[in-house]
């Protein structure tokens, strides 16, 4: 993300407007639901609610995000989704889109469109 390698010196210089924004969505599966990665049964408990966390940053002219799922990866296709409905819905393009996970296990195995509609409404 050039955005984010360009903008220290760049404000330093005094020569741009720099914005910031934080956006948060819960994901936290219903304790009902299957757990069809580990158990093959309801999740029954709550340990800790699941998110998807995003950081925008902007110059005036350039818009990038950074978003951190808490699902086991940020495979090709729901990162690919992702990016995807990010660009058509805030603008920001998807080459300027960083997606990490946090890697837990405790999580369903979502579809790239649940990932790409969550992580949209957390840039917004």
């Amino acid at each position: 993300m050039a955005l984010a390698t360009q903008l220290p010196a760049r404000l330093a210089a005094g020569d741009t407007t720099f914005t910031a924004g934080l956006g948060e969505v819960a994901i936290t599966p219903d304790v009902k639901m299957t757990n069809h990665y580990t158990t093959h049964k309801p999740f029954g408990v709550v340990h800790d609610p699941l998110h998807v966390r995003a950081l925008v940053i902007g110059d005036g002219a350039t818009r990038g995000a950074l978003l951190v799922w808490d699902l086991l990866d940020a495979g090709n296709s729901a990162v690919a989704r992702a990016r995807e409905e990010i660009e058509k819905v805030t603008g920001i393009p998807a080459s300027q889109v960083i997606i990490n996970a946090t890697h837990t296990h405790c999580w369903i195995i979502p579809t790239a469109a649940a990932v790409a509609t969550w992580a949209c409404r957390a840039t917004r």
